[in-house]
């Protein structure tokens, strides 16, 4: 299966590859793009020209996104319901954005509709990489404590947990290689603990398989 990424830089691309081949349990080629987006506004921005690109010039099977939600809305299994789509949920941007763009496709000879799969890091998919490790970090506890004074850790010191350092270069990929793997040897307690920016990625991916 040939499969895009877009993602918050080189090493979560790396590793996004790494835990999507186990929640397909599938291998799977890396389509590369010739530009990755930097940074959400980068990412919503460029979507439409990446998607069209892999759709009408590529022989791309599917798209895998992941972004950080950082200091926005986590997403909330009630978003789904009619009406009730906030207006600042990353993941519920990019999933109205592409059910737009594959509404508006031309269907072509021999050529699938482009599958699509989204997670969302609460507060940042350093965050996956520590779950089960430490008891605070999970999407319940970040999302309850939005707007308080202190909390139990931010972003910089998920980083300092999950790679040692919380300046990692943009290119180093090893230590994104090293977390993804040891993630994917506990899928269930990662989904378990980030059940809405996790596990709609895992949903997702297993739709791709029906």
């Amino acid at each position: 299966m040939k499969v895009a990424f877009i993602s918050e830089s080189d090493g979560d691309e790396a590793a996004l590859a790494i835990i999507v081949e186990r929640l397909l349990n599938e291998t799977i080629q890396h389509i590369s793009l010739k530009a990755r987006p930097n940074g959400w506004p980068n990412v919503f921005g460029s979507l439409a020209a990446i998607y069209r690109h892999l759709y009408y010039q590529t022989d791309a099977d599917g798209l895998v996104l992941v972004v950080d939600s950082d200091d926005t809305l986590p997403h909330a299994l009630e978003h789904g319901e009619p009406g009730r789509q906030p207006a600042d949920c990353r993941l519920c941007l990019l999933k109205s954005e592409l059910s737009r763009l594959n509404a508006n496709t031309t269907a072509l000879p021999n050529r699938k509709p482009l599958r699509t799969a989204i997670g969302l890091g609460v507060p940042s998919v350093e965050a996956w990489y520590l779950a089960g490790a430490d008891p605070h970090v999970n999407e319940a506890t970040w999302a309850r404590t939005m707007g308080q004074p202190s909390r139990p850790y931010d972003r910089r010191a998920l980083k300092r947990k999950a790679y040692g350092t919380d300046r990692l270069p943009a290119r180093a990929v090893e230590k994104h290689l090293i977390a993804a793997r040891e993630l994917v040897s506990r899928l269930d307690a990662v989904e378990r603990l980030f059940p809405c920016g996790f596990g709609a990625l895992a949903a997702d991916l297993r739709a791709w398989l029906s």
